[in-house]
């Protein structure tokens, strides 16, 4: 059924979806573009101002019908791939990879002309259980399974961002009845003129033949929309995730950073599940969970300042003030702390001692290296180091480990507070968990995996616990307002940072206010028993840096006050 046009069509409005949902645009090449009907729709859409169409069949009429398109866009016909742009922002194959012989190869080539951080669209028949006669038509020459597919283009150098399958399940009862006609009858697709060609011939007239219109009158008056196909469309976007059909839709975005665990060393980021416009990487030996993909630009500011409450400003300044206080109490020599945090912390000078220097620092000043002088002159160590729900926001957490203990000073103690990748709300009620908090959290990671590495620098876990007051019951409490209004996302927490909540949303954030003080019972009987496994929403761990050389430390820095 691939080239079946109600199909097709299926692909192209789905393509088009997610070209909004990821915000695509620029440069695409079409591989393997076939007739480059895929490539002609593409390039009148305003987004792209430049469109290649590859493939080996390409006709001398095709490559003179090349120009500029009624979207602005021109479009440019190839017939060999070192023709291809550079850097183009998008690469599409529709079903393209399952007629090549060495689709890793395909992959990296592909790679080599998409810039960094690019993004891939395709199809490809999938579910070796559905191999028909119709594979045979085509000269196909696999079907991976769902799990087989995403190792391909995981090992090919890509990032698996989002999977649908959209033949489920309408297509795929078609698809059922026509090989189940084909059985039974003796007009069948191998008696076709294809029947003696070999696979790499089936290959190149694949773009341009179709299994489907061998059929009879049945399968042309499908062809001719007397399905309202919108209507079919609509239902089955419910069944996308089931992955029960036979051709999946893949978007994946080209790797720039390794794939291996920095959290705990030994395994690697592979496709969890999808979510919104966001996917889950889960380590195959961890519990740590990353988010991708990554927004551009620096992370926005979330200070007690931009709270639309004044009474919750107070309640996160005193709960600040008292952590800040038993840090304070920790037995160091060097008495310098600092406190990083995301947002600028409230906290009161005068709660820390004459004889105790404090640093406060906004985390995006620490995520910019560039800008990290600003309070790290000359190396200086600290003899506290908290950092407060910012680990969780580097782009790998290797560095964030090698830039704490550049900072900690021999001795001296490590405060780390981040979501827990081991809660039970997150187990259960899965993406509608708060601590996901995308964009800004880049991953979700295992506490024991992080003492493992920490340990490894000669850091003694002293203690830890999983209730912090001023996150733990409103993570909770918005949770489960993410339960109970599952039409809407964290509304209640875009009204405190005085975000705009007009409409269905401010109805939504006056819900949510008003169950808040019901939902307090509740979290006192959920609390201590999270706490007890250690499995509530948020991890606190405090570490002590030995005297004993680190065989990790970058570099031998001064001690000093900031």
């Amino acid at each position: 059924m691939a080239n079946f046009q109600p199909l097709k069509d299926r692909f192209i409005k789905v393509l088009e979806e997610n070209l909004r949902v990821f915000q695509i645009g620029g440069v695409f090449f079409d591989y393997g573009c076939g007739r480059g009907d895929v490539a002609e729709h593409l390039i009148c859409n305003p987004v792209f101002t430049q469109g290649y169409a590859y493939d080996l069949a390409v006709t001398e009429e095709q490559i003179q019908s090349g120009g500029v398109r009624a979207g602005g866009g021109h479009l440019t016909y190839l017939r060999r791939t070192d023709e291809l742009p550079d850097k183009a922002d998008l690469a599409v194959l529709l079903d393209v990879i399952e007629h090549v012989h060495d689709p890793e190869r395909v992959f990296h080539e592909i790679a080599d002309h998409v810039r960094k951080d690019g993004w891939l669209i395709l199809t490809m028949p999938y579910n070796p259980h559905e191999w028909g006669i119709d594979d045979e038509f085509y000269g196909h020459l696999r079907r991976l399974s769902l799990r087989g597919s995403i190792s391909l283009l995981e090992n090919s150098g890509w990032n698996v961002i989002r999977l649908l399958d959209p033949t489920f399940p309408s297509f795929w009862f078609i698809r059922r009845g026509y090989l189940l006609l084909r059985a039974l009858t003796s007009s069948s697709v191998q008696q076709q003129p294809a029947k003696h060609m070999g696979d790499i011939e089936k290959t190149l007239k694949s773009a341009r033949d179709s299994a489907w219109d061998y059929g009879g009158i049945i399968p042309r008056l499908l062809a001719n929309s007397l399905v309202p196909w919108m209507l079919v469309r609509r239902f089955d976007i419910y069944f996308e995730s089931f992955f029960r059909g036979f051709e999946l839709f893949v978007v994946c975005q080209k790797r720039s950073t390794s794939r291996d665990c920095s959290v705990c060393l030994n395994g690697h980021f592979t496709f969890q599940s999808f979510f919104h416009r966001y996917n889950l990487q889960k380590c195959t030996f961890c519990a740590t969970e990353k988010v991708l993909p990554r927004v551009e630009g620096d992370l926005l500011p979330r200070d007690t300042d931009h709270l639309r409450s004044r009474l919750a400003r107070r309640f996160l300044t005193a709960t600040q003030n008292s952590r800040l206080r038993n840090l304070l109490g920790l037995p160091v020599k060097e008495k310098t702390i600092i406190v990083i945090s995301r947002g600028a912390q409230a906290l009161q000078t005068q709660v820390v001692p004459a004889d105790w220097h404090l640093t406060q620092c906004h985390g995006n000043d620490l995520l910019n290296q560039n800008r990290m002088l600003r309070f790290h002159p000359d190396g200086a160590r600290y003899g506290v180091v908290a950092m407060i729900h910012l680990i969780e926001l580097f782009e790998e957490v290797s560095d964030a480990i090698r830039i704490l203990d550049d900072m900690v000073a021999p001795g001296g103690y490590a405060y780390l507070e981040f979501p827990n990748s081991r809660s039970i709300l997150k187990k259960v009620l899965r993406w509608r968990w708060f601590g996901y908090d995308p964009p800004m959290h880049r991953y979700v990671l295992d506490p024991l995996s992080l003492a493992d590495q920490l340990g490894m620098r000669n850091y003694r876990l002293i203690r830890e616990s999983h209730f912090a007051p001023e996150y733990s019951f409103y993570i909770f409490a918005q949770i489960i307002i993410n339960t109970v209004f599952p039409f809407q996302r964290d509304a209640l927490f875009d009204w405190l940072l005085n975000k705009e909540t007009s409409g269905i949303k401010g109805i939504m954030t006056l819900l949510s206010l008003l169950l808040m003080p019901l939902l307090l019972p509740l979290f006192l009987m959920y609390q201590p028993l999270a706490s007890l496994l250690r499995r509530g929403c948020v991890t606190c761990q405090l570490y002590r840096k030995t005297d004993v050389p680190n065989p990790h430390a970058s570099g031998i820095l001064s001690t000093g006050r900031d």
